[in-house]
């Protein structure tokens, strides 16, 4: 059994082919202030043209339709490889597609292709949770039998510390056979949040996947026998 403490990240983005828009930057920067309430907008010319690295960013606005719901980022970056939207929110990966959507058709009621996505949706989710089991009950005996070693020798140098056992899982596709994908997807991990005692059994995790999904995963570990 698992229990979600907060949704930490929960990001979408869209790989895009977008119409440059002819419209000054100042003005369309003070629309999407106006009609998300964003706290934080691009204010410099770098920041507005995009062409400081970490792209155009609006920070923490408010989105009101059929839900309601902080958007915490909204992203624009121009890469070699082809444009990104990027989306956050604090929510379900659920809200930041809303958003994205109703970003994207907005954009897209004058002239039907001004952004166009290209390529599947790619998510990341962080997620922070509790669960019954340690790690070590998920692992093989090999792995068990490595930390029981460790334990040994340790209290063979009069050291005296808490049993060692795992504190993350990293999952990971191989890279080099990912074909035409332009860009990886992150990692699955799970390892132990920092400040909390190994007793409470408390995660993060991170995951390619929509905020559902991850939470389906996780409690498929949690209800799963090593």
């Amino acid at each position: 059994m698992i229990r979600i403490r907060q949704v930490i990240l929960a990001r979408s983005i869209r790989q895009v082919q977008a119409i440059y828009s002819l419209d000054y930057r100042p003005d369309l920067v003070a629309k999407l202030k106006e009609r998300y309430s964003f706290l934080r907008v691009p204010a410099t010319p770098d920041a507005m043209l995009g062409t400081d690295p970490q792209g155009i960013r609006f920070q923490h606005g408010k989105f009101q339709g059929e839900r309601t719901f902080v958007i915490e980022l909204l992203q624009f970056v121009s890469q070699p490889a082809g444009n990104l939207i990027i989306c956050d929110t604090r929510t379900s990966t659920d809200d930041s597609d809303l958003f994205l959507d109703e970003y994207i058709n907005q954009a897209n009621l004058a002239r039907p292709d001004m952004i166009v996505v290209t390529e599947p949706r790619i998510y990341v989710s962080q997620i922070e949770f509790e669960m019954d089991k340690s790690l070590g009950e998920f692992c093989q005996t090999p792995l068990r039998a490595a930390g029981e070693a460790l334990n040994t020798l340790l209290a063979s140098y009069d050291t005296k510390l808490p049993p060692f056992e795992p504190s993350n899982i990293v999952m990971m596709c191989d890279q080099v056979g990912l074909g035409g994908y332009r860009y990886l997807p992150s990692p699955f991990t799970i390892e132990r949040r920092s400040g909390f005692r190994y007793g409470s059994n408390t995660f993060s995790s991170q995951a390619p996947l929509r905020t559902s999904d991850h939470i389906a995963v996780l409690e498929r570990l949690a209800t799963s026998r090593a």
